[in-house]
């Protein structure tokens, strides 16, 4: 998209100097355009506008309207029919109250230009201001980069001071997702799959700016996801050739790319044929014996030398620092048996400093993750929680899985009693 914004700023500046002044007004102005000049017009790679295209707009130039032209004009033909309770009219984008009928506004109600209402020493204008629509990105993108990221209805938002940003809109596709160590980069990428068609996609979250690319399709078969150096996606799927997802700016996309490479080192996600995720990857600071499953009995902390035990074996794909490194979370299993009726998973948080573990949630598959130093977030049997250490739990509702998938063990069947033999003789026919 090819544009300029010195025409915009000088019609803002026109605007500016016609209007009343009001020094609220003025600052939330100012304010709104400093931020439209940083990141100029919204595309459709961003999710909020992924559907609509505002290139038109951006690719032409436009003049304030001082007065609209009124004379003569006959709109008789535009009315609408019948008695209407509100019927408002803009010329040139500019409302005019002598065309417009207003025979029953509600009590308390005024309709009028902004204009007008500046000018009226006693409306409180800046009360109304920004309310809805907010032209700050500050707080969509400081939740991105500190705030909570959760799978709800079957997309990623992200959630931070209670309030919940969207990031995707697939509705209901997202099956799983990959945030790679910050080391490489920052996008987090996600798996989607078709309610009838089962196929899958692969998109991804650029956390820095918010853009979000749309899931490039994939095969119905196992894949495997992993971060290359440069900050894209390596994509692995049975029977087919590696390829990279590329972020390249512009493209709405992304764009899949065949590649020689070999699945690089570190964490990656896998995502079953049969529709179950698992995140393999090593913990940083903790050392183990851990077996083909990735479980130990016991892990050692490297900061304080701490050996650290819990009921069950330590799955190592679940462990998760807290921000200030005094805490880790992790689970455990602790059954091998698929019983319906008793829990088979356990998450702890554990001191680092002493080793000391506290148990903060049991269930038959578990997620965990840190919101903040001192609180778990916990994807369970019953949703997302977050628990404050030694605290209470307060329910996330409507998420149902963090970024983070479950661990749960693959369950051996519970040994059924066989049959009682008798003693009595087959009887004969």
């Amino acid at each position: 998209m090819a544009y300029t914004l010195d025409s915009w700023l000088a019609e803002w500046k026109r605007a500016k100097q016609s209007r009343p002044r009001l020094a609220s007004l003025d600052r939330i102005s100012g304010a709104a355009f400093e931020t439209f000049q940083a990141h100029g017009f919204p595309t459709t790679r961003e999710e909020d506008w992924r559907f609509t295209s505002v290139a038109p707009i951006a690719d032409n130039s436009f003049a304030l309207v001082m007065e609209p032209r009124t004379a003569g004009l006959d709109i008789a033909r535009l009315r609408l029919p019948g008695d209407v309770a509100t019927e408002l009219v803009f010329v040139d984008g500019r409302y005019v109250a002598g065309l417009s009928r207003l025979p029953a506004l509600p009590a308390g109600s005024r309709a009028e230009s902004l204009a007008a209402a500046i000018a009226s020493p006693h409306e409180q204008i800046q009360t109304h201001l920004t309310r809805v629509a907010s032209f700050d990105r500050g707080p969509f993108l400081a939740a991105l980069a500190r705030g909570l990221i959760v799978i709800a209805k079957g997309d990623l938002y992200a959630i931070a001071d209670q309030r919940w940003y969207r990031l995707t809109r697939t509705y209901g596709g997202v099956v799983a997702a990959f945030l790679p160590a910050q080391a490489h980069g920052h996008v987090l990428a996600f798996v989607t799959r078709g309610k009838t068609s089962h196929k899958l996609g692969v998109g991804s979250v650029d956390l820095a700016t918010g853009l979000t690319t749309r899931a490039q399709p994939l095969a119905p078969v196992a894949t495997q996801l992993a971060a290359t150096k440069d900050g894209g996606i390596w994509v692995g799927q049975q029977g087919q050739k590696p390829r990279v997802l590329t972020l390249s700016p512009g493209e709405q996309q992304g764009t899949l790319v065949a590649t020689k490479l070999a699945r690089p080192s570190g964490a990656w996600l896998e995502v079953y044929a049969s529709g179950g995720v698992r995140l393999h990857r090593v913990p940083d600071g903790v050392s183990a014996d851990w077996d083909d499953q990735g479980l130990a009995s016991a892990i050692r902390i490297a900061a304080s030398n701490r050996v650290v035990t819990v009921p069950g074996q330590i799955a190592g794909d679940s462990i998760v620092w807290s921000p200030d490194r005094n805490h880790l979370a992790l689970v455990a299993q602790t059954s091998d048996h698929c019983d319906a009726a008793t829990p088979s998973v356990t998450a702890y948080a554990i001191d680092t400093a002493t080793g000391a573990a506290s148990e903060v949630a049991r269930g038959h598959g578990l997620a965990i993750d840190w919101v903040g130093d001192r609180a778990v977030a916990i994807a369970g049997d019953e949703g997302v929680n977050v628990r404050e250490l030694g605290g209470a739990t307060t329910p996330l509702v409507g998420a149902t899985n963090l970024v983070h998938p479950r661990f749960a063990p693959k369950c051996e069947a519970l040994p059924t009693e066989a049959p009682a033999e008798s003693d009595d003789e087959p009887a004969e026919n």
